[in-house]
C-alpha cells in the first residue's frame, strides 16, 4: 500500500505537463516539438485567464458538419471535470474538407466577438498559415489571439470587433446593392442596345398604337368584351431568419471557414 501511494506521488510530480494534453492531433499535422511547444503555451494562458482552451484535428469527418462536431466536443469540454470556471474553448480543423472551426461557451464567446458576430482578433492571420500548410505557425496565432483579445476585454469591459478580420463562409452573403445595381444597369444596357438596333432598321418606325400593325382589310371585329373570371391570392408569412453566429445553452456560438 505504501509503495502505491508512493508511485502516485512520484508520478503526480514527474509527469510532464504535456502529458495532459489540450491539443489532440488525429490528423497527425504537428511533430513531437510542435505539440509540446503548443500544450505548453495553452497551459499558460489557461492558468492566466482561468479558461480550457482545446484544439482538435480530425482527418476526416465521415460526413459530419463540422460545427456540429465542435460543438460536441465544447459539451463535452464543459461537462467534463476539466471545465474552465471563466469559459471554454475548442478549435477543431477537419482536413476531408479542410474546414475550421471555434466553439467556445457563452463566458468566453461575448469577449471575444461583437454583437455582430465579428472577431475581435485577426482571423485571417491563422487561416493563412493554413492554407500555407504551416499548421504550427497557424495554431500558435489562434492561441496568442485568443489571449491578446482577452486581455483586450479585460481592460476596456468591451470587444471591439472588426467585420474585416472575418473570413467564415457565411460572411460572404448575398449582396442587395451590388445585385441591384447589376440589375439596374443590365437593364439601361440592354436598353441602349436596343434602340441602336431599331434606328439601324430604316424600314422600322414606331407606332403610336397598337391597331397600325394591324392590316385593316384582312379582319373585321363586331365585338370587343374582357371578362374577368376569378382571382386566388395566397399570403405567405416572411420567415425571420438568423446570422450564422450561434447559441444555446451554455454554448455561446463560433465562427468558421475553410482554408
Amino acid at each position: 500500500m505504501r509503495k502505491m501511494f508512493y508511485f502516485i506521488i512520484f508520478a503526480l510530480i514527474f509527469i510532464p505537463t504535456s502529458a495532459f494534453a489540450n491539443v489532440t492531433d488525429e490528423a497527425g499535422l504537428l511533430n513531437g516539438t510542435e505539440l509540446s511547444q503548443l500544450n505548453s503555451k495553452i497551459q499558460q494562458i489557461e492558468r492566466k485567464h482561468g479558461i480550457k482552451v482545446n484544439i482538435v484535428t480530425q482527418y476526416e469527418l465521415q460526413g459530419s458538419d463540422v460545427k456540429r462536431v465542435a460543438d460536441n466536443l465544447l459539451r463535452r469540454m464543459i461537462e467534463s471535470p476539466q471545465s474552465g470556471a471563466n469559459g471554454n474553448i475548442v478549435f477543431l480543423i477537419a482536413m476531408d474538407v479542410r474546414k475550421w472551426q471555434i466553439a467556445a461557451d457563452r463566458d468566453i464567446d461575448s469577449k471575444i466577438y461583437d454583437s455582430n458576430g465579428h472577431a475581435a482578433f485577426n482571423e485571417k492571420a491563422f487561416v493563412s498559415k493554413f492554407s500555407q500548410g504551416d499548421y504550427f505557425g497557424g495554431f500558435s496565432t489562434y492561441v496568442d489571439s485568443i489571449d491578446t483579445a482577452l486581455d483586450a476585454y479585460s481592460r476596456t469591459g468591451q470587444v471591439y470587433g472588426d467585420a474585416n478580420n472575418d473570413v467564415n463562409e457565411t460572411d460572404n452573403g448575398f449582396d442587395m446593392v451590388a445585385a441591384m445595381i447589376s440589375v439596374v444597369g443590365a437593364i439601361i444596357i440592354a436598353g441602349m442596345y436596343r434602340s441602336s438596333l431599331i434606328a439601324s432598321m430604316s424600314n422600322v418606325r414606331p407606332a403610336i398604337e397598337a391597331s397600325e400593325y394591324l392590316d385593316k382589310s384582312s379582319v373585321k371585329l363586331t365585338e370587343n368584351r374582357d371578362t374577368f373570371l376569378y382571382m386566388n391570392v395566397q399570403r405567405q408569412p416572411k420567415s425571420r431568419g438568423g446570422g450564422s453566429h450561434s447559441g444555446g445553452g451554455n454554448s455561446g456560438g463560433g465562427h468558421g471557414g475553410g482554408f
